[in-house]
């Protein structure tokens, strides 16, 4: 590799006259720095500072003027949408003045670089002294290299055991059932990319494990499934593995839409701990390609930065992968019992609203489901906790599909009070039991439409444990409906799981009705063999007693 030559600055003053101080752009001025004239100039290009020759401009436009490439501006932080729970930074101008340049943007490999990494340190070093091409971009010195990287392959093409029309048959059968939930795939420009790189898709490793993915959980949903699904799930699966060990290619938006397509295979068909990691690695590559952080043209000033800018199209894709990532993250981690991976400055906006999707409800779901823990440490019996539930409700279930999801987050709610042994209030519960039913309702629907969501088993389920827990006459009214989609549940798919969940529920019924068999027989024993009666006749009791000669100081109630 040939040796770089970097410019000097005893090079660059012996070229070019020092430029005059009234000629010094406002940035350059404020900071003391040798300006060259040039509108950019080197000085604002290099830093992505907005350059200007207005010899009028009062400091507090030179503050927010002077953003870090893509740093955050107060006026971004104000206009961004944050996370419940996550942080957020408005850059002050002293703040951006000790820290000029927070991040830095490289466009090719689409993500941002803070500016405190190693991989930053040789480009800002570059051009702190005045070098005219600056180190790239890159892990310099990363390790000794003393050893190889691994060898990767793809050892059989994803055409060797599917068609394009099936492929496509299945990916139909996806963007019908999984994308109206999880919409972040454009589906046209999914559907074209797939026609294009057919022929060759394992030139594009990334794009072909999220071909895979989109055809395993289209013959998921699929009647009949295909035949070949485990063998697309395995080569989907093996590129993704091999992402993690091996430069197969660079990360990029079809990574983390094959580590989604992953979790949400992986919440179907297997265990709990799997489906966590698969979404906490997710969240982890959307936070690589800084998905989480806004890209607004507002922070761009000269050619540099130019290059960083997105279309309208990429800027929503971007954040309809960062959103599904972040509502996946924490519908998986709550029914695990942890906590959604929380990442800093999360400052990506809403992606643009469709009729046809549930995004925003999503989202305003798993808003409310990470905010509970919050509210919950305000107390189980706070007015939080009742407006919780209040807002959870008012979320529109416009779907069958969403109202299912809406009761799981429901229940994860609830499972708050068991675990502390206490009780919801009336109002709570009267509202759960509205989300509950209707989600009930919703199981023989789903079943005909062959949407064998988790949460089809895991909400009847759930539902009858909680009846039974809280014992409440609203709730067990639900308790019957539960067990019925519970038996069809089972009758229909006939497998180890739904069998299982119908037996512990049946066991989990006789233990509460032997128990309350118990207490009645308890009751009945103390009455004896006596006969009575179940209404008082009062007036046929002793009238000569006068109850208004009863002392007074005898907490003794009548009636007249």
């Amino acid at each position: 590799m040939p040796k770089r030559r970097y410019g000097g600055a005893a090079q660059q003053i012996s070229t070019q006259k020092r430029q005059r101080a009234y000629a010094a752009c406002t940035e350059c001025r404020r900071r003391k720095r040798k300006c060259d004239g040039t509108e950019p100039c080197s000085s604002c290009h290099g830093y992505g500072y907005r350059c200007s020759y207005h010899a009028g401009a009062d400091s507090e436009s030179d503050a927010h003027n002077s953003n870090a490439i893509e740093g955050k501006s107060p006026t971004i932080a104000s206009n961004s949408s944050v996370h419940p729970g996550y942080s957020s930074v408005s850059l002050s101008a002293s703040t951006q003045e000790n820290s000029p340049t927070e991040v830095l943007v490289s466009k090719p490999k689409g993500r941002y670089i803070n500016a405190h990494s190693a991989v930053a340190l040789p480009h800002l070093v570059g051009l702190a002294l005045g070098a005219s091409v600056p180190p790239r971009l890159h892990s310099f010195a990363w390790n000794l290299g003393s050893r190889p990287e691994r060898k990767w392959a793809i050892h059989d093409a994803l055409s060797s055991f599917i068609t394009l029309q099936d492929c496509r048959s299945l990916s139909s059968v996806y963007f019908a059932t999984v994308h109206p939930m999880f919409p972040f795939l454009p589906q046209t420009r999914f559907l074209d990319r797939l026609s294009e790189n057919w022929s060759a898709l394992e030139s594009q490793p990334n794009f072909a494990a999220v071909v895979a993915g989109v055809a395993a959980l289209g013959s998921f949903f699929a009647e009949p499934s295909y035949s070949k699904e485990r063998e697309l799930v395995d080569y989907s699966f093996s590129i993704l593995d091999l992402t993690l060990s091996t430069p197969i290619s660079l990360i990029d938006l079809d990574s983390v839409g094959g580590w989604l397509l992953r979790t949400l295979y992986i919440r179907l068909t297997t265990r709990p701990a799997l489906a966590c990691l698969a979404s906490q690695t997710a969240i982890h590559v959307a936070e690589i390609l800084s998905l989480h952080r806004e890209i607004s043209e507002r922070d761009t000033a000269s050619s540099y930065l130019g290059q960083a800018l997105f279309s309208p199209e990429e800027l929503d894709t971007r954040r309809r992968h960062y959103w599904v990532a972040w509502c996946l993250n924490c519908l998986v981690s709550a029914e695990f019992g942890l906590d959604p991976v929380k990442l800093s400055l999360a400052t990506c906006s809403r992606p643009k609203l469709n009729s046809t999707t549930h995004m925003q409800h999503l989202v305003s779901l798993s808003e409310a489901l990470s905010s509970v823990q919050a509210h919950v440490e305000q107390g189980l019996e706070s007015q939080a906790m009742t407006d919780h539930f209040a807002r959870l409700r008012d979320i529109p279930s416009d779907s069958v599909t969403f109202s299912i999801f809406k009761a799981e987050v429901c229940i994860g709610t609830l499972r708050r009070y068991v675990s502390a042994s206490r009780r919801p209030g009336r109002a709570t519960i009267t509202v759960c039991v509205a989300i509950l039913d209707t989600a009930l309702e919703s199981v023989d629907k789903l079943l005909s439409e062959r949407q064998h969501w988790w949460n089809l088993l895991s909400v009847p389920f759930q539902s009858v444990c909680l009846i039974l827990h809280f014992d409440d006459d609203l709730l067990l009214a639900l308790l019957p409906k539960a067990m019925d989609a519970l038996r069809r549940i089972s009758n229909m798919l006939d497998t180890h799981l739904t069998k299982e969940a119908l037996n512990t529920a049946q066991q989990l019924v006789a233990l509460s009705r032997d128990g309350s068999e118990n207490r009645a027989q308890v009751k009945t024993a103390a009455l004896g063999d006596s006969h009575y009666s179940s209404v008082i006749d009062w007036s046929s009791l002793n009238q000569g007693f006068a109850f208004e000669n009863w002392p007074l100081g005898l907490d003794f109630m009548y009636e007249n």
